[in-house]
């Protein structure tokens, strides 16, 4: 799993790469909590890049957004393939996460400019 932020405004923005599943998430998870504490008020993570995800990426992602909530910040997904994106509707996960098609569609309905 490779994680490369950006930043636009107040938003961080990270791109991930690879697969999103037991085999990567102890090694991300050090780096997935430093992003879900940072002091920008929303997080974008553009899983465009991302093939695989499983229960353990799932719950990294969870993770993730109730750290931002107890703050008061939001987090966004973008770029989701079709069956990532179908992984989370099963789980209901679409329900508490922010999802967008595009980082330039995310960033466009944020207000924040590419």
């Amino acid at each position: 799993m490779k994680l490369t932020p950006s930043k636009v405004s107040d938003c961080l923005i990270v791109t991930l790469e690879g697969r999103l599943d037991s085999s990567s998430v102890s090694s991300a998870a050090a780096d997935f909590t430093a992003l879900a504490r940072g002091p920008e008020s929303v997080l974008l993570i553009d899983m465009s890049g991302v093939d695989v995800i499983d229960s353990s990426g799932l719950s990294l992602l969870l993770s993730v957004y109730r750290r931002r909530a107890e703050h008061d910040k939001s987090l966004a997904l973008c770029g989701l393939s079709a069956s990532v994106r179908r992984l989370i509707e099963l789980t209901r996960l679409h329900r508490l996460f922010q999802i967008h098609d595009t980082r330039e569609r995310a960033l466009k309905s944020m207000n924040y400019a590419a």
